[in-house]
């Protein structure tokens, strides 16, 4: 299974992946690495990020917003989500803005 979002040039509506996403998803594996979370975690931390940009659904990936996530999590509590996933969530999309760029 590919661990990367099929995304064009930035873009969520291409159909297929970039060097850019290949350079984005290296830069949070890294970023995760740095802040110790160990490998076998790395797939886990994706998903969220991969469920949080089908759901927003914009253009582009640094058009989210902060209240993109917040909805995002609220989400994943009305779903019955356990806490620790809610929680797991919420530090993958911490970790990727903060690794692959800033959020307004």
């Amino acid at each position: 299974m590919n661990d990367k979002p099929l995304i064009g040039s930035g873009s969520f509506g291409s159909n297929k992946p970039d060097k850019q996403w290949d350079e984005r998803w290296g830069r949070f594996s890294q970023g995760l690495l740095a802040r110790g979370v160990v490998a076998g975690k790395h797939d886990f931390l994706s998903n969220w990020m991969r469920k949080f940009i089908g759901f927003v659904k914009l253009r582009r990936w640094d058009q989210a917003r902060r209240d993109n996530v917040e909805q995002f999590l609220e989400l994943l509590v009305r779903e019955g989500k356990a806490v620790w996933q809610v929680v797991q969530a919420s530090k993958a999309l911490e970790l990727f803005f903060w690794e692959v760029g800033p959020m307004d």
